[in-house]
């Protein structure tokens, strides 16, 4: 809320007392109509600036019920009015707000201080959570060992074969030199059985990755492959510079399919 400074001695200041003689009424009267006005600006017009409002708005804000006209040109006249060429302003208004001023700035700053310590809490929780997210969204490389023991699988599926052959074979059309790490298959295996990947949705992420200026330096293995499939899919999606055939095919159908099951 705001306050303003009043000086002890405001009631006996000489323009008090003329405002008083001149308006006929008693000193604390004038007194009165003075603080009125300062009080009723602090609130509608805190900059002291009253432009914006007639000498009768004025006389009103300051409680004045004589005669017309009589009030204003007296406070003009003393000096506690300043008329300008472009409307009245409290004469010396700073001297009587500035405490205020200083005091709001100050609020103003504890404030602001105590958001920006809440935003910087609040990122840091995000970030943990994200974190925790990752980690639990991650494959499990372990749970993907005992899953591969309990089912005894004799062998990869012909879509994992197939399908890591592919990423090498595009990988190498870029880099001649370039020699395969790990066992690509059995990651792409996983993704089917584990993370229920559709072959297709596979094949579609592995020919836009690898033809991405920026993805085909990153997918450089199986492994990567699958830790990164869901962004991959994502950008994917988001991507519309397609300009191989069979991958546009793979792509829409794909798509298609993801629009009747989601899941």
């Amino acid at each position: 809320m705001p306050w303003l400074q009043v000086d002890a001695g405001l009631r006996d200041h000489p323009k008090v007392l003329k405002l008083a003689r001149d308006c006929n009424v008693r000193v604390a009267h004038a007194c009165g109509t003075v603080l009125s006005l300062w009080l009723w600006t602090l609130v509608h017009a805190p900059d002291g600036d009253l432009s914006s409002y007639d000498w009768e708005d004025i006389e009103l804000a300051a409680g004045w019920d004589g005669e017309s006209g009589v009030w204003y040109k007296s406070a003009v006249a003393r000096g506690l009015l300043d008329d300008g060429e472009h409307g009245a302003q409290i004469h010396d208004w700073e001297d009587y707000t500035s405490s205020w001023r200083e005091a709001n700035r100050a609020k103003q700053y504890r404030k602001n201080k105590r958001a920006r310590a809440a935003r910087v809490r609040d990122n840091a929780a995000r970030v943990r959570d994200n974190a925790a997210l990752s980690h639990d969204s991650a494959p499990d490389r372990q749970t993907d060992r005992q899953t591969d023991r309990q089912t005894d699988r004799p062998y990869l599926s012909s879509d994992a074969e197939r399908l890591s052959g592919l990423l090498e074979s595009l990988i190498r059309e870029r880099r001649p030199e370039f020699k395969r790490r790990g066992k690509w298959a059995s990651e792409i295996d996983r993704m089917i059985r584990l993370d229920n990947r559709a072959p297709d949705e596979i094949e579609a992420v592995i020919r836009w990755c690898q033809a991405d200026d920026f993805w085909q330096n990153n997918i450089l293995s199986g492994s990567k492959l699958r830790a990164q499939f869901d962004q991959l899919a994502l950008k994917m999606q988001q991507s519309g510079d397609v300009s191989d055939r069979k991958f546009r095919e793979t792509m829409a159908n794909w798509m298609e399919k993801q629009a009747h099951d989601p899941d």
